[in-house]
């Protein structure tokens, strides 16, 4: 099974907590996969530790992560 390919948005939301959404580039398509669909973390260390835990999926290849306010 190939990796599929993946960008990664890390943005302050204006509750104050950090929303990571991960995007199929190939699908080009939100992600609605239970396991990579997007999530909100209290900190913006909570949210780059889930993006390094992204990484180690065997199922995806992050080409790019990109963080907006």
């Amino acid at each position: 099974m190939s990796k599929k390919k993946v960008e990664i948005d890390i943005m302050l939301e204006q509750d104050k907590t950090w929303d990571v959404e991960v995007y199929y580039l190939e699908a080009n398509e939100w992600v609605l996969d239970e396991d990579l669909s997007d999530a909100h973390f209290q900190t913006k260390d909570a949210a780059l530790r889930y993006v390094d835990d992204l990484k180690k999926n065997p199922k995806i290849e992050i080409s790019k992560v990109t963080e907006r306010k």
